[in-house]
């Protein structure tokens, strides 16, 4: 897995923040995979439209390496063909790391989906 995001285990709690962009809508999903890779919790999912959603917590910063970050989407784009999801990382009131995914509906669909992740380390 190439993203990774460094994690302060002394730190406080993490949180992320997802933001649908370009003027969309959609629903999302965030999970916390385990270091074995086979058992997960789910941390949020809900809808978000266009704008920075609500704070979701990762839990205790020390207990958060080696496991992997997982936020999917599926958009219904208002505007065009092309989508925005932002992922921001946040601790301690700083801004950890973000990463920006763009995609493209699917044709015939008017749905667009993202699937990604991160190890925390």
């Amino acid at each position: 897995m190439a993203r990774e995001i460094d994690i302060d285990p002394n730190g406080g709690d993490p949180e992320v923040v997802l933001t649908m962009g370009h003027a969309n809508t959609g629903a999302f999903a965030v999970n916390l995979f385990e270091a074995d890779r086979t058992t997960h919790r789910q941390l949020a999912q809900g809808t978000a439209r266009n704008g920075a959603g609500l704070p979701i917590s990762l839990g205790a910063a020390a207990s958060l390496p080696n496991k992997v970050l997982t936020w999917d989407a599926v958009v219904i784009p208002v505007t065009g063909s092309r989508f925005s999801v932002t992922l921001t990382v946040l601790q301690d009131g700083r801004q950890v790391t973000s990463f920006t995914d763009f995609g493209d509906v699917n044709a015939g669909d008017n749905v667009g989906v993202l699937r990604t992740g991160a190890k925390l380390t």
